[in-house]
């Protein structure tokens, strides 16, 4: 068996490749369904509590979830542009004073190495360096707008997949109910009861270690 796949290693990789490519979606939609689920609960058991309707409740929890995970992500991009901004701007107003920190520290470091005081570098030499880098990158951004449009295509599919896994996403909150107790069922019926009480076991564990790793994320990052 060891011998068979080293020898159609390719063969096997690629038939991975493909079934990944498949389950991505799926993978995808389930991922983003735990992370909202919080925040379903949330509105179910604590915002929306008083609606007796439980599919008035479920949809109306569902669709309050996905604004605030789209506000949510908004807030971050408002957030992070103007941070963006901020930052080149300071660069290029302070680019003088970064010039001559670079030489100080260049210069400081040779003279460790060889073990005298020397001035190998100056502000104009790392401009020149500077200055041919960029006039070179022509040529690099050209390859890589050749690659943009080469792997458009990609790109497209990345899109369809993550529209894919939104409404995955979507079917398993509004269901999550009946697939727990289908999963219930299926694990019965095909493992012992101590292998069920084992993967219940382990998949608690992971549900908690996970959520707590994503809560402190979360928390961290606001």
């Amino acid at each position: 068996m060891s011998v068979y796949i080293i020898v159609h290693v390719s063969s096997l990789a690629g038939i991975f490749s493909t079934l990944l490519s498949v389950l991505l979606p799926i993978l995808l939609g389930g991922a983003i369904a735990y992370l909202l689920n919080p925040f379903l609960k949330l509105y179910e058991y604590r915002v929306f509590k008083k609606i007796k309707n439980k599919n008035v409740l479920r949809i109306l929890s569902i669709l309050m979830t996905y604004v605030t995970a789209l506000l949510i992500l908004l807030l971050l991009i408002f957030l992070l542009i103007p941070q963006l901004i901020d930052t080149i701007v300071t660069f290029a107003t302070n680019f003088q004073d970064h010039l001559s920190d670079a030489t100080v520290i260049i210069n400081n470091f040779v003279s460790k190495v060889i073990g005298k005081n020397t001035s190998l570098v100056d502000k104009e030499t790392i401009l020149s360096i500077v200055k041919g880098f960029l006039s070179s990158s022509e040529n690099i951004l050209e390859g890589v707008a050749g690659q943009v449009i080469k792997y458009g295509t990609g790109l497209v599919i990345g899109l369809k997949n993550l529209l894919i896994a939104i409404f995955i996403s979507i079917y398993v909150l509004s269901s999550k109910e009946r697939l727990k107790a289908q999963s219930n069922k299926f694990i019965t019926a095909v493992f012992s009861k101590q292998t069920k009480t084992r993967i219940y076991k382990y998949t608690y564990l992971c549900h908690r270690v996970f959520g707590r790793f994503f809560i402190g994320m979360i928390i961290d990052s606001v």
